[in-house]
């Protein structure tokens, strides 16, 4: 019954039919291409192509980094198995399925993009297109033990740390979505699934643009703590999505600074900057105040509700709108 049982949440978590992206074919051809079925902790070199790829298990299924790390027997320290590439800080993930992780410890993710916030990685820019993330992970208790994100961005922060004197964005990367979804399917009759505990998108570079982005986590009891974390000021750009958090159809995200939660949660609530465009979050077409927390500095964030879809316009990155839509409906529908 268990085997039947998983084997029904993994076909309800597989990728939908969707056209390649021609951008990303045509700007990551010659690149190394990661690709197949695996089971626990994947290390993926940048520059490089993930295409047509299921990982499964593993407290990060899908670590994105500049090498193997590797132990020198001559000195013990740990060093790159060969020379980074830091000029070509990119990597691509196509047709790509990531779900059922394993809890390890206090830190986790079904994809994460490795630095260090000292200068490692900073550049990095990561493209996605057709993704789905079914972690399963817990509900949130606290940092110390469930600090489980669906994705965490953490290379493309920029050194010095934007919000640090003399800090920077000069350097920082950025993350391009479309028809990505983050949500975790239950079988008829199951209880809902929290999906992820921290946050569905753990987002350190400067901005985010996503297209067809679907987000569906929490319960009415259980606490995701926040749908989209970004650190960093954008422009941020939420097009054509669906973000839903069903913790905060009757909670709202908490309003004193140094406290996170809510769909979304920003450090600097008096700076960010969010484009919006046909885009619903718990189904509002707007998004109220008091689901949005501001951990560091709050102060009131800037909501520009477009009137034109920003794809079509060359605001955006070029590699959107160049994609046929996904031929099934969004995952989260199956739950």
């Amino acid at each position: 019954m268990k085997k039947l049982l998983l084997s029904l949440l993994m076909l309800l978590t597989t990728p939908a039919l969707a056209a390649d992206n021609p951008w990303i074919v045509s700007h990551f051809a010659g690149l190394p291409v990661y690709t197949g079925t695996h089971t626990g902790n994947v290390t993926i070199v940048y520059p490089s192509l993930v295409q047509n790829l299921t990982c499964t298990a593993g407290y990060m299924c899908l670590e994105v980094q500049e090498c193997n790390w590797i132990s020198d027997p001559a000195t013990g320290n740990t060093v790159c198995e060969n020379p980074p590439n830091y000029a070509d800080q990119r990597v691509a993930f196509m047709h790509v399925n990531i779900n059922h992780q394993d809890q390890n410890g206090k830190y986790g993710a079904s994809m994460h993009t490795d630095a260090d916030g000292k200068g490692r990685n900073t550049h990095l820019d990561t493209f996605i297109s057709d993704m789905t993330v079914a972690p399963y992970w817990p509900a949130f208790i606290d940092f110390n033990t469930t600090n489980l994100d669906g994705i965490t961005f953490d290379g493309g922060l920029a050194y010095p740390l934007p919000w640090a004197p003399g800090g920077t964005t000069d350097y920082s990367g950025h993350v391009y979505a479309e028809d990505l979804t983050i949500a975790c399917p239950v079988a008829a009759g199951a209880p809902a699934a929290p999906c992820w505990a921290d946050a569905a998108m753990d987002i350190k570079p400067l901005s985010l643009q996503a297209n067809r982005l679907h987000i569906a986590g929490g319960t009415a009891t259980q606490q995701a703590l926040s749908s989209l974390k970004l650190w960093q000021n954008g422009p941020h750009y939420l097009v054509n999505s669906t973000i839903d958090n069903a913790f905060y159809a009757t909670h709202d995200a908490p309003q004193s600074v140094g406290s996170e939660g809510g769909i979304i949660s920003t450090r600097d609530c008096s700076q960010v900057v969010i484009n919006v465009y046909n885009t619903t979050f718990n189904g509002s077409p707007t998004l109220p105040r008091d689901k949005i927390s501001c951990w560091a500095v709050g102060g009131e964030p800037t909501i520009n509700y477009l009137t034109h879809d920003p794809t079509t316009t060359g605001e955006m990155h070029p590699m959107f709108g160049t994609a046929k839509r996904s031929l099934l409906a969004p995952r989260e529908a199956l739950r």
